[in-house]
């Protein structure tokens, strides 16, 4: 994917919608080096408002990958992580334990039926 930094947003590119309970989220596709050089070094792959306060609380960013199930199964982890913060109040650290978990299972399922 190329990146062109000189207008305004250009480093974000709209992904899709998602509804996650009654929550309706957009997600979007960042250059995560440029993230990671003017707001956080700590960005990777994928994040929300409840671990970067410079995210909007309605959107999910992620990096784009080479395939598009990789990006879908950052946005599930994503999504799931930022429920758990959320609603359920748990720490990062729970919180992304228990995604990390979830996308593996998802991930080992896709795998299974694609064999």
């Amino acid at each position: 994917m190329n990146w062109y930094k000189t207008a305004k947003d250009s480093w974000k590119r709209f992904y899709k919608k998602v509804k996650v309970d009654s929550d309706e989220i957009k997600s979007f596709l960042v250059d995560g080096e440029y993230v990671r050089d003017e707001l956080s070094i700590e960005f990777a792959l994928g994040g929300h408002h409840y671990v970067y306060d410079f995210i909007p609380e309605d959107e999910i960013w992620l990096e784009p990958t080479e395939h598009t199930r990789d990006i879908e199964d950052n946005l599930a982890h994503e999504c799931y992580e930022r429920k758990l913060m959320k609603y359920d109040k748990l720490t990062y650290e729970e919180a992304h334990s228990k995604a990390s978990t979830f996308e593996r299972d998802k991930r080992e399922k896709e795998v299974k039926e694609n064999s």
